[in-house]
């Protein structure tokens, strides 16, 4: 009975590995119009967080997102500097490479 469950144990984190988590950087983030984030990998359901760079305060976040997409409304002042982190269930993370948010609409 041991055997199996390490067995399973084996399995389970070799396919984890096998699906590692990876966040897309945005091409571009407008302030206060909604901006489609996309990975892939990991296991559902996860958890998109946001953080100002200087000083590296998280600013939101998102929990129980089954999908592996979320639009995120983008309510960050144009000019910040951001970065986005995305945590599946199982505690792997993945982080965007750092963005400015642009001018865009001022009705967040």
């Amino acid at each position: 009975m041991l055997f199996k469950v390490f067995t399973v144990a084996v399995a389970l984190a070799s396919s984890i590995a096998a699906y590692p988590l990876v966040i897309n950087t945005p091409a571009e983030a407008q302030q206060c119009v909604p901006t489609l984030v996309t990975w892939e990998g990991g296991v559902p359901s996860y958890q998109l967080k946001y953080a100002v760079i200087s000083g590296g305060h998280l600013i939101g976040l998102f929990l129980d997102i089954d999908a592996t997409q979320f639009l995120w409304p983008t309510n960050v002042t144009a000019g910040t500097t951001v970065a986005l982190q995305i945590v599946d269930s199982i505690g792997q993370a993945a982080q965007t490479g750092s963005f400015v948010i642009q001018p865009g609409s001022t009705g967040c």
